[in-house]
């Protein structure tokens, strides 16, 4: 009966433990709307995980305590910590406060799946993300992991945000540069450059230039340059419009105004201009 009891109770854990799991985020943004990593990097991350055995580390009765810290707890601590250091810097008085209520706080949206990070989460985020490059790809074995734990090219290509992490802490080789530029190109354009440009502002001067270099030989930056060209093209033939309407004394009403600065169609765009120079109205660009 005990041991009946036994696996009833842990089968009853297991269970609860899968049924109340948090949900994965579709999307991590910073405060300002930048996105810090996507759901699929999260997913690649656990397999990783998985597939490196990280799971025995951190546990409080077993070996895994003397083999590495576990992870999610130590990358809360240190997030945290950061966080607060950031708010003893402004003089706060209730800084741990202030830090608790930070990590305590549901910022989740369930129908965009998108979670969104305070400024200071963002922060201690960046800041991390070398030190987790450097933790998972020191060459000794000081930290409980093999020598070089997760530096395979083929891993790193398939993990954008893994990637990323080694892009900060060795940004100076040009071959994790180039696998990480690799990467990129597997990523939707937009993306790509999201992940581009938060890399570019934490590799030092070495590897920013290098990153530089190869990424416009690239067909992610040659689409991206060549999409966000055409809405540069778009917007300048909406405002020479609007200039049009305006020195022929039109008024135009504020949803005609939108219509116009939100088409991204040249040939359109290029129409109602032709038409600018003989409408009575706003309204006459329009039929």
């Amino acid at each position: 009966m005990v041991v009946l009891f036994g696996f009833f109770v842990m089968g009853l854990l297991a269970y609860r433990t899968y049924a109340g799991e948090a949900p994965i985020p579709e999307r991590v943004l910073s405060a300002e709307g930048q996105l810090l990593f996507t759901g699929d990097d999260i997913r690649a991350g656990q397999q990783l995980f998985l597939k490196n055995g990280l799971m025995e580390y951190g546990s409080i009765f077993g070996h895994g305590a003397y083999l590495g810290p576990d992870y999610t707890a130590d990358y809360l601590r240190r997030a945290a910590t950061i966080v607060m250091n950031g708010y003893l810097k402004h003089g706060s008085d209730r800084a741990r406060e202030a830090t608790a209520d930070e990590f305590k706080t549901n910022r989740y949206e369930a129908s965009s799946g998108t979670l969104t990070f305070t400024a200071e989460q963002s922060n201690a985020y960046g800041e991390l993300v070398p030190y987790y490059g450097k933790f998972f790809s020191e060459p000794t074995t000081r930290f409980g992991l093999r020598p070089s734990a997760i530096t395979d090219p083929n891993e790193i290509i398939s993990n954008p945000g893994l990637a990323a992490l080694q892009m900060m802490a060795h940004g100076h080789v040009t071959e994790v540069t180039e696998i990480f530029v690799k990467g990129l190109e597997g990523l939707p354009p937009d993306y790509a450059m999201e992940y581009y440009g938060h890399v570019q502002c934490m590799t030092d001067d070495g590897g920013r230039k290098k990153l530089e270099e190869l990424v416009k030989k690239t067909t992610v930056y040659s689409d991206f340059v060549r999409e966000h060209q055409a809405i540069g093209e778009a917007r300048g033939e909406a405002k020479a419009l609007l200039v049009t309407l305006s020195a022929r004394g039109i008024d135009v009403p504020e949803d005609a105004r939108t219509r116009i600065t939100r088409c991204e169609d040249l040939g359109q765009l290029e129409t109602w201009v032709r038409r600018a120079a003989t409408a009575e109205s706003a309204e006459d660009l329009f039929r």
